[in-house]
């Protein structure tokens, strides 16, 4: 219980900034589909494979597994910035040093059953016999419903953005979207990139160790925000209030 919890909170917290309940807004396009709410999102979520294992993965539930994934991608990182290698080239590389080696592994097997006076068989052959390398239509699914159900929500949140159904959102968004750009004069794409995936690796963990500090942190800030927020509401005339709220 205390585990689906954490879940829950985590995957709020983290997809709350576009995720938006938008259902008086949609009731006249009847050739728009509705989008998801924020509750059947997150069941969504919470019930999908895809989703699960990337939790588990950044959680560090198999400290082998997420230990593996987080050095390859700081390795493919530091290539990248310190060794003047470009993602084409590294992935080249490594698809010429698999090929190699299983050049060496199958040629070596060849060898010495030829010395050994046995019927040289190819040993992947053997391995691999009637086995495809192909994905099923039930791996696929719990994916793409993954990436559905993020991109329908930031589709449906950006053109509330564009539309100013909500003026006071889409002038932080303009706030934000100009701060990131000032951000982008002094460090690179791949840096940015890199920083979102030492949070998205350490955060999570932190947050499972340390949740009771952390929970009382943030509805403390909330509690100062809705304050303001409620303050400043107070100031706008009725008529125009709904707009920024």
């Amino acid at each position: 219980c205390s585990t689906n919890k954490q879940k829950s909170f985590l995957f709020n917290q983290a997809t709350s900034i576009i995720f938006m309940n938008n259902n008086n807004n949609n009731n006249n396009d009847n050739d728009t589909p509705l989008p998801l709410s924020q509750e059947n999102s997150l069941n969504s979520f919470s019930n999908n494979k895809f989703y699960n294992r990337i939790h588990n993965i950044l959680t560090w539930k198999d400290v082998l597994e997420s230990g593996l994934i987080f050095g390859i991608i700081n390795f493919f990182f530091f290539l990248t910035t310190f060794g003047d290698y470009s993602i084409l080239t590294l992935v080249t590389l490594l698809i010429c040093g698999f090929l190699f080696i299983c050049g060496a592994w199958v040629n070596f097997e060849l060898l010495r059953c030829i010395l050994s006076k046995k019927q040289p068989e190819n040993p992947l052959v053997q391995r691999f016999d009637g086995k495809k390398i192909q994905f099923s239509a039930q791996q696929v699914e719990p994916v793409v419903q993954f990436f559905v159900i993020i991109l329908n929500n930031v589709f449906e949140h950006a053109r509330n953005l564009f539309f100013f159904n909500k003026i006071l959102k889409s002038g932080i968004a303009i706030i934000l979207f100009w701060f990131i750009g000032q951000i982008g004069k002094y460090i690179s794409g791949i840096t940015v990139l890199y920083l979102v995936f030492i949070v998205a690796f350490i955060w999570p963990k932190i947050y499972e160790l340390k949740q009771e500090q952390i929970d009382q942190a943030v509805g403390k800030v909330n509690e100062k925000y809705n304050h303001f927020h409620d303050l400043a509401m107070s100031k706008i005339p009725p008529n125009i209030k709904e707009k920024f709220e």
